[in-house]
């Protein structure tokens, strides 16, 4: 069996997510080389993941993943994707074992903490007569809404703020569209879908209002309101002089009786 012909076996109509999922795809993965790597899928050898530079590796892939197309990881492995690490020349020889935890916070450093960080996982098959085991990272699907995605440390092949895109097997710079299309996607999930439904709750009513009347009402109600200020006021030659009865009520020269004519007319 010639290199390229095994991939027949290898199923990407679902991800690798479990133990037995993973095995199968390390299986089929046997006698093939770099050029079964696609956009879903990067074989890497013997890395120490507990280094930076490895670690950047990783972390590279995980960026790169999820800032696919929508409609280009959905044809395989259930929008996902998956770095095989361990797998030489088609053979699993695996890695030394690491702790999920550790490889996170070395992944950290470029991708951010998982709030903030695409979804990624990790699946452990363990290499028959070997301590080693073959890691499979997962990146889960993009969707939209979601951010892209930035590298936010300088490491090695990854720069800080560089924007990457994960491509049929290569993982490089976003390009101008690219970008777009990402701003694009994260732009989709920032306006809700919002549905009105508008009821009447009460029973209307018509309201009637009688102009003459309400004038009339108003009218009635100044006239009195003025004439109260007028006998509020003491009236001439009760105790008080004519001159002192005008300095005292009228700011002006009106007497009381042209102030009441006021009020009428």
């Amino acid at each position: 069996m010639s290199k390229g012909d095994n991939m027949a076996t290898l199923d990407v109509s679902r991800a690798p997510r479990g133990v037995i999922a993973a095995t199968a795809l390390i299986h089929a993965l046997e006698n093939e080389d770099d050029r079964v790597e696609r956009h879903y899928l990067e074989l890497k050898g013997t890395l120490d993941l507990n280094s930076r530079r490895d670690a950047a590796k990783v972390a590279k892939f995980i960026l790169g993943a999820a800032n696919r197309p929508i409609s280009l990881a959905e044809t395989a492995f259930e929008g996902t994707a998956a770095m095989v690490v361990g797998v030489t020349n088609g053979k699993p020889v695996g890695v030394p074992p690491i702790e999920p935890m550790e490889l996170a916070r070395a992944v950290e450093r470029y991708v951010g903490v998982a709030a903030v960080a695409p979804r990624w996982d990790v699946v452990r098959v363990g290499v028959p007569d070997s301590p080693n085991e073959v890691l499979i990272v997962l990146v889960e699907p993009p969707v939209e809404g979601q951010p892209m995605y930035l590298c936010l440390a300088n490491g090695d092949g990854v720069a800080d703020g560089a924007i990457y895109m994960r491509a049929d097997g290569e993982t490089r710079q976003a390009t101008a569209d690219e970008i777009k299309a990402l701003l694009q996607r994260a732009a989709a999930g920032t306006v809700p879908q919002v549905e009105l439904a508008v009821d009447i709750a009460y029973s209307p009513y018509s309201l009637t209002i009688d102009v003459d009347a309400a004038v009339a009402d108003f009218v009635t109600a100044v006239r009195a309101h003025l004439f109260e200020a007028a006998d509020e006021q003491p009236a001439p030659g009760i105790g008080l002089g004519a001159a002192v009865f005008a300095a005292a009520w009228l700011p002006e020269d009106r007497s009381r009786e042209a102030y009441v004519a006021e009020i009428s007319e």
